[in-house]
Order: structure tokens, then sequence, then C-alpha cells
């Protein structure tokens, strides 16, 4: 009897052993399986499958500066100096986040404002100085900012607009309903006194090139 009690209390002892330590290692698995699945980080997607691309959605070929002085009636005439243009962000993969400008600068004697990205599209304001000829010339470059620093694609190409320039010239004249200026490659012919045969009267025309004015004068015979 006391040979059965010794055996079976080893045999106890010995399974509740193999609980405990199947209990110990079922705990250790999950607290690793648990510190595994905590070191994880689910970021979004910022893998893009090409670099972003800038497009301009009116670009004109070509930009009128009103001369400073071109009322009529109270009204400007022609195009005022300072232009907005619509830029807009071409990407093939799903948008990940606004783009932020990183580049937005103008040439000499023009300044280029670039607002922030609202669903992939931006304004660019274009303000010309005094002295702006020839062109208008801006460089926009834009980043995705949440990529890594050396991801390919982090960056847009660095683009480059020229926009000609052509300035209307400021125009005095004495001669009653003349225009107070000229358009760009536009002219005027301004009558002067006859003569005292009155039969040859004198006459001079201004033509205006891109903001300078020439004069030239000259002779119209009479019927």
């Amino acid at each position: 009897m006391m040979m059965s009690l010794v055996i079976l209390s080893v045999v106890g002892l010995g399974a509740y052993a193999i609980i405990i330590g199947v209990t110990s290692s079922q705990k250790k698995l999950e607290q690793t399986l648990e510190r595994g699945f905590n070191s994880f980080s689910y970021k979004r997607r910022n893998i893009p499958l090409q670099p972003l691309r800038i497009g301009m959605m009116n670009r004109l070929g070509w930009m009128r500066v009103a001369s400073p002085h071109a009322m009529v009636n109270g009204v400007l005439q022609g195009d005022l100096v300072n232009r907005e243009f619509g830029l807009s962000i071409v990407s093939d993969d799903a948008r990940l986040e606004e783009p932020i400008w990183i580049k937005c600068e103008g040439d000499k004697d023009v300044k280029a404002e670039c607002q922030p990205f609202t669903k992939g599209q931006s304004m660019l304001r274009i303000t010309l100085g005094e002295r702006a000829r020839g062109f208008a010339i801006v460089r926009i470059q834009a980043e995705w900012p949440g990529l890594p620093s050396n991801h390919p694609y982090k960056r847009s190409p660095e683009y480059t607009y020229t926009i000609p320039l052509a300035r209307d010239c400021e125009f005095m004249s004495q001669t009653p309903g003349a225009p107070k200026f000229l358009l760009h490659n536009g002219s005027w012919t301004e009558n002067g006194p006859p003569k005292e045969s009155g039969c040859i009267p004198t006459f001079k025309t201004y033509h205006c090139i891109d903001g300078n004015l020439k004069e030239s004068a000259g002779e119209r015979f009479c019927p």
C-alpha cells in the first residue's frame, strides 16, 4: 500500500512539472509573439512609380504688359501686369500626400509666388518689375515630403518656364481724341497743322515696339 502511494505521488509530481513547463513555455511564446507584433510599423504606401511631373494648365504664349497710363474712360485697357497661372501635379501612382514647393523663384525683375498645393493643384503668381524686359523666367520644383531623402523619386525635375514679354508704350499727344497709349506693335498717325498753301499737311507716325516708342515724320499731299 505504501509503495503504491509513493509511486502515485512521483507520477503526480512529474505530471505537475510537465504542466507547469508547458504553461510557462506557452506564456513565453505569447510574450514573444506580442513583442514581435508590436515591433511592426504599419506605414502607408509611399513608393511612387515615377517622379512628380508638373504641368501648367493655362500657359500663355506671351504676356502683354499694359502701360501704366493705359486708361480710357477710367478703365484699364489690356491685361494687368500681374498674371496668375494654374499648376497641377501629375503622377501615375495613388496620391500619397500633398507635395510641397522646394523651389519657386523668378529671374531678375520677376517675382514668383507658389501657393500651397490643394488636391494636387497650386497657383503660381508672377509679378513683373518695372525693368523686366524680353522674357519672364520662372524656375519651380516640388517634392514628396514624406519620402526618405535618398529616395530616387522624392523630387520632381526642375522646370523652367520662359514667357515672352510685350510692353505697351506711353503716348503723349496734343491731338484731341488720340490714344493715351499704344499697344505692342501698334502705331498711330498724328496730323500736324497744314502748311500755308493748305495743300500739304504734315504728320508724324508713332510706333510701339516692346515698350520703346519710335517717331517718324512725313508729309501727305492733299487730293
